[in-house]
């Protein structure tokens, strides 16, 4: 080892490596002349010099190593690993209160070190965190005792307690403590797994046995999920831990604390406590959603939000609901400072946006795509080679557009936007709050209430919004859930300030054109072939899964469909036309015969429903009445026709002639007309991407209902000369 460190003199990092091999034999003296000496030539080297400072409390010069620690600190007074290593330094030497000075500081920097928060306290107070705002074991039991509540239930929360504690550069502290009690065997399962949060320190974990034994778990170190030994039928299990958040930063003064909720699903809360503290003069805020809750108090030279609910009842989840139990459960958000979503979104664009670095490589890909075509066509040509270069699922903002063009999948978002940035075309990224997100106003900056983000070109004659999550969809058009003047700002870049802006409405077309040439004999049986053409993104994201889809499953798939719509109709051809291109339509065309499908009565046919159910009443009418409103997530917009070639001397009876049904979220049209021996049916049928509240439920449900029932009636053919 000595002959290969002299090779090594010279070398970087060689005087490091020498260092380590004096340490570990044991040649303190050397090691610490040799940082003495490195150290001397640059003083701000951090690691070295606090690598001395270590090595100089080792050999008994304590006061030398304050002395190199102070003046690193002095050198990089934001770096809160120097402030720590000389309070620790400070306390091996007897100084306590001089390390409790120097710790304090170094909170002002890293106001999330929770074992540094917690040490400070103790010093200070000689307490816990938070502990003048906790709830005791003895307490929460005795309250559950006196009203226990409904226990028809597999398990019951005794207590949800959190207080949060806020602190002048934002970083927050949380206490939570929870007691949950299994009231029959599936609520064992439920309660015995207990999840704590990354980075939580924990004060309480057992399990109160209903005999009054407790038991606590082995070991917890390093666990997210502990599995509780032992719980039984009538055992509860409690725990209770710290949490740190960090400052959000100087882009969003203030803080934010999470959202707090007094009322949980499918199990009854006998007592929710919600406290939160701050310094007096934050000015504290309460965002209170489907609850009344009170407004801060100062309480000394603190304010303080003190909110409680007893006996909560458990709110029973309604099938086909808003995706966000926020639309409905009580909860309430308390923070202070940066109000609105400008916080968010600056954010957004000071975290990304060198992802979408114009590099040689995307000057090269734009250049090749865009050809000596200029505006629109540039952008399309631009647009159309970003959906052949980079297959599969988009990577959103995580991966940058050098990365993608490289490597032929990752961002088409960045690789797009890059693109059109070189070419010197006007394009903003755009974060878009799309309609499966809480409608709700809120107060605080919320980035789940952002889930989309896409790109918005500026042209001299028109303006253009591109999607690039669905790979090959059409130019200018953006996924639904992002239509419909939805709220959206545009990022900030160097020199263009944030935007608000409101996106494009919804296209007026149908997705999907349906036509079936069909023809029946005496006998009942039906042959004939259909066609199906969706259009729009509807038609791209077709094309994807079809295309994932190996040969024969589709085939099955489509067979299945058929069997079950035409009573057991066989498949006799299959064509699938589905382009991997910028806007195609997607066009599936199959033959099919159904050997019984008509039945004879007497001297009348029974004709089975000719055209595809929609069935919205099955999927939409599964409660008579609703609390919550009901969630359809996607327009369904279609136009079916159907030809139908009659034995000879037959005829529909009593045709309708035109029927129509209309709610304010859809709409249903239907025509039945004899000409000679063809028989034509035409449906129109609209369901609008839409909330439908409690009070608008019945009309729909009537809605949906008769058209199930139109739909599924059966046609009755009957001879022309027996009429």
């Amino acid at each position: 080892a000595e002959a290969r460190l002299k090779g090594l003199r010279g070398c970087p990092g060689a005087r490091s490596a020498e260092v380590e091999h004096r340490r570990g034999k044991g040649q303190l003296d050397d090691a610490l002349s040799l940082l003495a000496a490195q150290v001397a030539g640059d003083d701000t080297q951090l690691d070295a010099t606090q690598r001395l400072a270590a090595l100089q409390l080792a050999t008994g010069k304590g006061e030398a190593a304050v002395e190199t620690l102070s003046r690193l600190r002095t050198l990089w007074p934001r770096h809160a690993g120097v402030g720590r290593a000389l309070a620790d330094t400070l306390e091996h030497l007897g100084k306590k209160d001089d390390a409790l000075v120097v710790r304090e500081a170094v909170l002002l920097l890293d106001g999330a070190d929770l074992k540094l928060r917690r040490a400070v306290h103790r010093a200070r107070t000689g307490k816990e965190l938070l502990d003048e705002y906790a709830i005791s074991t003895a307490e929460a039991l005795k309250a559950y005792e006196a009203a226990p509540g409904v226990e028809d239930v597999p398990s019951a929360i005794l207590l949800d307690a959190a207080a949060i504690r806020a602190y002048p550069d934002g970083s927050l502290v949380d206490r939570v403590h929870i007691i949950q009690k299994a009231l029959d065997q599936s609520g064992v399962q439920e309660i015995a797994e207990v999840t704590l949060p990354q980075g939580a320190e924990v004060l309480t974990l057992r399990t109160l046995k209903a005999d009054g034994r407790i038991e606590e778990p082995e070991s917890i170190d390093g666990k997210d999920a502990v599995s509780m030994s032992g719980v039984q039928v009538g055992d509860s299990v409690e725990y209770e831990y710290l949490l740190a958040h960090p400052a959000r930063g100087p882009t969003q003064p203030g803080f934010t604390a999470g959202a707090f909720y007094f009322q949980v699903a499918r199990q009854p809360n006998n007592w929710s406590t919600y406290v939160v503290a701050a310094p007096k003069g934050t000015g504290l805020k309460v965002d209170a959603h489907n609850v009344d809750a009170p407004q801060p108090t100062v309480e000394g030279e603190l304010e303080v939000l003190r909110h409680e609910r007893k006996r909560v009842p458990p709110y029973i989840p309604e099938p086909v609901g808003p995706p966000s139990g926020n639309e409905w459960l009580p909860f309430v958000i308390v923070g202070a400072g940066q109000t609105g979503q400008e916080g968010v979104v600056k954010a957004f664009a000071d975290a990304f946006l060198d992802k979408g670095e114009v590099t040689a490589d995307v000057v090269a890909f734009a250049k090749k795509a865009a050809g000596e075509a200029t505006g629109r066509e540039a952008v399309r040509a631009v647009h159309a080679a970003v959906m052949q270069r980079l297959s599969g699922r988009d990577s959103g903002l995580g991966v940058s557009a050098a990365a993608s063009v490289r490597q032929d999948r990752g961002s088409r978002t960045w690789l797009l936007y890059s693109a059109l940035k070189a070419l010197d075309v006007d394009v903003r990224l755009v974060a878009v709050r799309g309609f499966t997100a809480d409608p709700a106003p809120y107060l605080f900056p919320s980035e789940a209430l952002l889930p989309y983000v896409c790109l918005r070109v500026t042209l001299p004659d028109e303006t253009l919004w591109l999607d690039a999550a669905v790979r090959f969809g059409p130019l200018g058009e953006l996924p639904e859930f992002a239509l419909g003047g939805r709220e959206a700002y545009v990022l900030p870049e160097p020199g263009k300030p944030l935007e608000a802006v409101k996106t494009p409405p919804r296209p007026q077309r149908p997705a999907k054109v349906v036509t079936l040439e069909l023809t029946l004999s005496e006998d009942g049986a039906l042959t004939g072939t259909g066609s199906e053409a969706y259009q729009g993104i509807e038609a791209a994201q077709l094309a994807e899964a079809l295309e994932s889809l190996p040969k024969d499953q589709r085939d099955q798939a489509l067979q299945q469909s058929l069997s079950r719509y035409f009573g057991g109709a066989d498949l006799s051809s299959l064509d699938v036309e589905a382009k991997r291109e910028v806007g195609a339509t997607a066009t599936v065309r199959y033959g099919f015969k159904a050997p019984r499908f008509a039945r004879k009565e007497g001297e009348r046919l029974v004709l089975s429903p000719l055209t595809f159910p929609v069935s919205a009443g099955r999927r939409y009418l599964a409660l008579s009445q609703r609390t919550t409103p009901l969630f359809i997530d996607g327009t369904e917009a279609s136009r079916t026709v159907v030809r139908l070639k009659l034995p000879a001397g037959w005829a529909v009876k009593e045709p309708l002639d035109r029927l129509e049904r209309a709610v304010p979220t859809g709409r249903y049209v239907r025509t039945e007309k004899q000409v000679g021996d063809v028989l034509t049916v035409e449906e129109e049928f609209l369901l609008v991407q839409s909330r439908v509240s409690p009070k608008d439920y019945g009309a729909f449900g009537r809605f949906v209902g008769e058209v199930d029932l139109i739909q599924g009636r059966d046609l009755l053919l009957e001879r022309a000369a027996a009429k």
